[in-house]
Formats: structure tokens, C-alpha cells, sequence
């Protein structure tokens, strides 16, 4: 089985698509907290250099590295971060529960069935 990371947000978080996250993050450089098991600051990197013009050598969020997925998913559910990234396996229940919805990738739609399942909730 095929499990593919995303970026994860509460039922009641404003973003309702991918494209309003990362103009979020050009509004507010630095102020978007995403938590994730471990530390990583690669994502956080790539954003930033992809957004580079429009960040203008600011960072593109604040990265919080917890000891596993389950304390991120309790600090997005406490309201405590605003995003968590991490496996779809590991945020299955919160997701069927309703407490956290993934946030779809804008290009899945485009796709016409070529990437493999679950690939509209990569992150950005």
C-alpha cells in the first residue's frame, strides 16, 4: 500500500485549498506553524526557495518537530499549530473522525488518473 505525506489542517482552519496556504505564507512569511513527527526543515526550504521572489529572503513557515505524528495531530487538533504534515496512515482516524481535513494538491485534478492513489493529498 502506497502511503503519501500531506499536509493536514483542523475541520475549522480558513484554508480551503492548497493556492490559499501558500499565499498565506507570501502575506505572512514565517508566521505558519507546521508540526510533523521529527524535525525537517527541508519542506520548509524548498517552499522558501520557490517562493523566494515573493518572500524576499524571509522564511516560508516555522517548522515544530515532535516525537511522533500522534503529539502533531494533538497540537493541530488543541488548535496549537496550524498545519501538520505527515502520512495519510497517520492521520486516518482524526481525518474519519472529522477533526482534520488533508488539503488537496491544486494538480491532482489535472491528473487524469496517472499518479498513484492517495497522491491529491501531497503537500504543496
Amino acid at each position: 500500500m502506497l502511503d503519501i505525506n500531506g499536509w493536514f489542517v483542523r475541520y475549522d482552519s480558513p484554508f480551503q485549498t492548497a493556492e490559499e496556504v501558500v499565499q498565506w505564507i507570501i502575506d505572512n512569511p514565517g508566521r505558519l506553524t507546521v508540526g510533523m513527527a521529527g524535525a525537517s526543515e527541508a519542506n520548509n526550504m524548498m517552499i522558501t526557495e520557490a517562493l523566494s521572489a515573493e518572500l524576499d529572503g524571509q522564511i516560508a513557515f516555522t517548522v515544530l518537530g515532535f516525537e511522533g505524528a500522534s503529539r502533531a495531530a494533538t497540537e493541530l487538533i488543541g488548535g496549537h499549530i496550524m498545519v501538520a504534515q505527515g502520512k495519510i496512515a497517520d492521520y486516518i482516524t482524526h481525518m474519519n473522525s472529522g477533526l482534520i481535513r488533508p488539503r488537496r494538491n491544486p494538480r491532482a485534478d489535472d491528473d487524469h488518473g496517472r499518479s498513484p492513489p492517495g497522491a491529491a493529498y501531497v503537500y504543496i
